[in-house]
């Protein structure tokens, strides 16, 4: 994600969701069990369809009471790159011929991501 992009999150995640982050090689948050509850999740609208990503996709919890943001970021990329995070809840193809992307759900997503798109009636 655009570096801009990565400290609105983290600024959000002080601000919001009362959590302490500070910047090492990736960010790293305080992360108890009331904070990591109060993390938002993520929805990516693409061309109209929501695909959900719950905050276990990008956030990863340590023994120390933290939360890893897995979220990578890049000094000149200004745009948002899809990447495991993303595509472990999503099948993904890629059809080079037609250039289009199309997404399914993986049937290793995780529960929430099923629960997401149940309630969100995206399969009418």
């Amino acid at each position: 994600m655009p570096k801009k992009d990565l400290r609105k999150l983290l600024d959000y995640l002080e601000d919001e969701a009362g959590l302490l982050c500070f910047q090492l090689q990736v960010p790293v948050c305080s992360c108890n069990d009331r904070e990591f509850n109060s993390i938002p999740d993520l929805v990516f609208s693409i061309e109209g369809t929501k695909y959900f990503m719950p905050r276990e996709s990008y956030l990863i919890r340590n023994e120390y009471g933290q939360c890893i943001v897995g979220i990578m970021t890049h000094p000149t990329i200004q745009f948002w790159i899809l990447g495991l995070n993303f595509f472990s809840n999503y099948y993904t193809v890629f059809d080079q011929e037609e250039m289009r992307i199309g997404f399914a759900i993986s049937r290793y997503a995780h529960p929430r991501v099923l629960e997401f798109h149940q309630n969100s009636n995206l399969f009418d």
